[in-house]
């Protein structure tokens, strides 16, 4: 998303901030990343007023967004940013803005082009809302206050999330970028992993109930004494047949000799038909 809003502002001109009606033909226009960003594209000039933005909201233009972290913080570091979530100044819907400075050959900004992307529809951060981990595993980001972004409950959205495995998640990422924990009642331990995204301050998180991880593991420790029963029948049947192999021809020399005294002529001779060391 990040990249494709680089290359769509290295097509606007400085002089698209001194004519709104050229910059909204622009933004209009921009077919590929209005296909990413479902709520608009946006842009700003220096001290936050917005000049242009798609789709056409009436009375949006011209209002002043310098209130805005994103803003704030893409003006003082003139480089791009992923907003925290926030409530949407048209409808109050959650919404995460992706911003792009603009600057011009000498360094200086000139504007700020941003994405909106609303959490609640179908897009990037809302199919994993639609990610099960088996049956009951699910995914879920926060960022670092611990406010939701993204979790399959959407009523969630934007909230606190103050459970023990979150605690116990911010407290590995501070010391780890990546990792595992477990946690929660006895009655109901749950396999956390976490991987702290590098673009921004957000945690993406995974939740999979222990016991149904441990599944697999305690169906086959159950299966596992009607394995052995079964291996050491075949174990079993197996020697039987090799001695079986071995001491049939014995058997039959030791019939022969035996009977030997009763027998005259080439009968009294034992004709081995084998070469092996049974043979021999």
């Amino acid at each position: 998303h990040q990249t494709v809003l680089k290359t769509l502002a290295s097509s606007i001109q400085p002089g698209f901030l001194n004519d709104p009606a050229k910059a909204q033909f622009f933004l209009d226009h921009s077919y590929e990343a209005m296909a990413l960003f479902d709520s608009g594209l946006s842009l700003f000039r220096p001290d936050g007023t917005l000049i242009a933005h798609t789709p056409t909201i009436a009375g949006l233009v011209g209002k002043n967004f310098s209130f805005r972290r994103y803003f704030q913080q893409t003006v003082k570091t003139a480089r791009p940013c992923i907003s925290s979530p926030f409530h949407s100044s048209v409808d109050g819907t959650p919404s995460i803005m992706f911003t792009v400075p603009l600057t011009d050959g000498t360094g200086r900004l000139f504007g700020v082009l941003g994405g909106l992307m609303n959490l609640n529809r179908q897009n990037i951060l809302g199919e994993l809302n639609n990610i099960r981990i088996g049956h009951n595993g699910y995914l879920y980001v926060f960022d670092e206050n611990r406010t939701l972004i993204m979790c399959p409950d959407r009523k969630r959205l934007l909230t606190q999330d103050n459970s023990p495995v979150t605690s116990r998640i911010l407290a590995s990422a501070n010391r780890n970028a990546n990792g595992a924990i477990t946690k929660g009642t006895k009655n109901a331990p749950i396999l956390a992993a976490f991987s702290q995204l590098k673009a921004t301050d957000w945690i993406l998180a995974i939740n999979f109930p222990a016991t149904e991880a441990y599944a697999q593991i305690q169906q086959a420790n159950r299966l596992l004494p009607a394995v052995w029963i079964v291996v050491v029948l075949l174990t079993m049947f197996v020697i039987s047949t090799l001695v079986k192999l071995f001491i049939t021809p014995l058997t039959h020399f030791t019939h022969h000799v035996l009977a030997v005294s009763r027998k005259t002529g080439p009968g009294r001779l034992y004709h081995v038909e084998r070469d092996d060391e049974v043979g021999a």
